[in-house]
């Protein structure tokens, strides 16, 4: 959890001073889990297309449930990349994140 992460607070537990610590290790754990599950949800998007094209040429060829069923399956193409997308983004936030801390806390110390 987060707050397990942050600690906030004088040395003694009292609210006088202010302390942050923030554990790189448990932030790129999180950031590279979230990039595997954009990929395993990216894969799961990629599979569902794939059977719901399989279900149109096989068993729904015409008329209206075929029609919309196309009108679905082009909107659910959509989603193809959207979720790496933002897996990667959230990936290089984290990244980002970590390294501003560090910088600053060249600065500081």
């Amino acid at each position: 959890m987060i707050a397990d992460m942050v600690a906030i607070g004088g040395q003694d537990g009292s609210a006088g001073g202010t302390s942050c610590v923030i554990d790189d290790e448990y932030c790129t754990e999180i950031a590279d889990f979230v990039s595997k599950q954009g990929d395993r949800l990216e894969g799961m998007v990629q599979r569902y297309l794939t059977e719901l094209d399989f279900v149109q040429s096989a068993a729904i060829q015409q008329g209206t449930t075929s029609i919309h069923l196309y009108e679905f399956i082009n909107k659910a193409r959509i989603m193809v990349g959207q979720i790496n997308a933002l897996s990667s983004e959230v990936k290089d936030t984290i990244s980002n994140f970590i390294e501003e801390v560090n910088e600053e806390d060249q600065i500081v110390f």
